[in-house]
């Protein structure tokens, strides 16, 4: 009888150390999914970051290139503005070069014309000496 009693104990005790070791055993899968999970939601954690930075450096990167693109529009408008200058002064340097050469050409017409009256002059002093030389001629005869 009482070795039966020592069994049943002996099988007790062994059940216990077994709930013991299950519940042990129990313990550490729970602490290795919480550690699991504390794993994850740091790895969460990350990848939301790197997203996070990610966007912020295209962000920065399409805001650089805007403002490169206003930095062109700038300089086109520059140019397209000097271009204009340069067209405007040129037509100017053009105009009044035709005007110079306009009052000189009306310059020349004015020498010419009174270089024709002192022809004109000349001519009719060329007819009187020819009409004096002929009315010596007469008078000789």
């Amino acid at each position: 009888m009482p070795q039966r009693i020592l069994q049943h104990r002996s099988i007790e005790q062994i059940a216990q150390q077994q709930q013991g070791q299950i519940e042990q055993e129990q313990r550490k899968i729970m602490e290795q999914q919480q550690q699991i999970a504390k794993q994850q939601q740091q790895f969460t954690q990350q990848q939301e970051q790197i997203a996070l930075e990610q966007q912020q450096e295209h962000i920065t990167k399409q805001q650089q290139i805007s403002q490169q693109l206003e930095q062109i529009r700038q300089q086109q408008q520059k140019i397209v503005h000097q271009q204009q200058q340069i067209a405007q002064q040129q037509i100017t340097e053009q105009y009044q070069h035709i005007v110079q050469q306009q009052q000189q050409i009306a310059q020349q017409q004015q020498e010419n014309a009174q270089n024709q009256q002192k022809i004109a002059k000349q001519q009719q002093e060329i007819a009187q000496m020819q009409q004096k030389f002929a009315q010596i001629q007469q008078q000789l005869q």
